[in-house]
């Protein structure tokens, strides 16, 4: 099996980072690593850089049960 057998030409893809420390990881990413916030809610933030790469960060819950 090669490559040529499935090709796939994605256009964007993003990750998406569980975090306990989540104002501390969005500052970091739009203070040192030029991140920009493009989306917010109580819970995550959607952050973009210039060259276009994407990245979601999710508040850790304490009481959060894993899937």
């Amino acid at each position: 099996m090669t490559s040529d057998d499935f090709p796939v030409f994605p256009s964007a893809f993003f990750a998406g980072i569980v975090t306990r420390r989540y104002a501390e990881s969005w500052d970091f990413y739009t203070t040192h690593l030029g991140f920009r916030t493009i989306e917010e809610h109580d819970h995550w933030v959607r952050l973009q850089h210039p060259g276009g790469a994407q990245l979601v960060l999710l508040r850790e819950e304490a009481d959060q049960t894993p899937a």
